[in-house]
């Protein structure tokens, strides 16, 4: 698998794996959690050339049955182009009128620019910054609730 993503490779630096590595066990834990029905994982094709645009995923936040975290990957082909923003509002009229939660949590490495502001125009709010002492990076946590 060749996916590039920025934050996924520095995040296989700070961890001692290869990027490659990190790709294929992030699919296998999605693919495992997606048949035990708790997540919800997608992956975006392009319309007219199904080309491989990314993947959108709400997972439980914190072991939650009524919070989930919100999670994009796009691959550089694709991004700067609203398509995250398209994709958020449907993951967010699903999680709100389908699953009738209250709350999604978006987390981003600090310093990841685009993601900041993607939640900022999907209308997340911040809550929170910490350390997370397992990949030793630092993390900021967003909010939206209706």
């Amino acid at each position: 698998m060749n996916i590039k993503v920025k934050y996924f490779g520095i995040l296989a630096e700070k961890i001692g794996i290869s990027e490659e590595e990190i790709n294929i066990e992030f699919l296998e834990k999605k693919q495992l959690l997606s048949q035990e029905q708790k997540l919800f994982y997608w992956v975006v094709r392009e319309k007219e050339t199904q080309k491989f645009v990314g993947t959108i995923g709400l997972t439980p936040y914190l072991a939650s049955k009524q919070t989930f975290h919100l999670g994009f990957r796009v691959s550089k082909e694709f991004q700067e182009k609203g398509l995250a923003t398209e994709l958020g509002k449907k993951v967010i009229d699903f999680v709100k009128n389908e699953l009738k939660h209250k709350k999604i949590i978006g987390l981003i490495m600090e310093g990841n620019i685009a993601s900041k502001a993607l939640l900022k125009k999907l209308n997340f709010e911040f809550e929170k910054s910490y350390f997370d002492t397992d990949y030793q990076i630092q993390l900021e946590v967003y909010r939206l609730e209706f």
